[in-house]
């Protein structure tokens, strides 16, 4: 099991959100979604999970109270849950994307230019151990994943990542 957790850099009142999320269903299935972060969040009525088996969620949220909620500089929004298939040597990008929700953040009610970061699982042994990779956005707003270790497993270590080549 691979969990990715979904973290933004806005750092005020966050009002409204919605992207997509792709990776290669290959080498990960889709196992659920945790760990809400946003007042109102719930998986069944801010996640669509209709295009999981071809590896692409879709996501929007606005705040029920239509007031903006106080989001934190590296404060989770939500935590993917995935259990890895593909073999040895494998590998898979989770990315942001705006297909086929376009991808928008609002602060205070307007939309704000923002960025997006990729994550990347890579799968480096037989019994499903992962490497995971992550970074910040670019810009001063935006979205990045952390990739959690499997429970029993040390980080990543920056060799692995240099070593990692897909």
């Amino acid at each position: 099991t691979v969990r990715v957790v979904v973290r933004s850099s806005a750092t005020d009142l966050l009002t409204t959100a919605q992207f997509s999320l792709k990776w290669d269903p290959t080498v990960l299935r889709f196992a659920g979604v945790v760990g809400f972060g946003l007042r109102g969040l719930d998986a069944a009525r801010n996640f669509g999970t209709n295009g999981v088996s071809s590896g692409t969620l879709t996501f929007g949220w606005d705040d029920p109270q239509a007031t903006g909620v106080p989001v934190g500089e590296g404060e989770p929004l939500f935590t993917l849950v995935y259990t890895v298939i593909g073999g040895p040597g494998s590998g898979s990008a989770i990315r942001i994307t705006s297909h086929p929700t376009f991808g928008e953040l609002s602060v205070r009610g307007k939309v704000i230019p923002h960025t997006a970061n990729e994550g990347m699982v890579a799968v480096r042994r037989s019994d499903g151990g992962v490497l995971g990779m992550s970074g910040t956005g670019s810009a001063p707003q935006g979205l990045w994943f952390e990739m959690l270790p499997q429970r029993g497993r040390s980080p990543p270590s920056a060799r692995d990542l240099k070593q990692w080549n897909p």
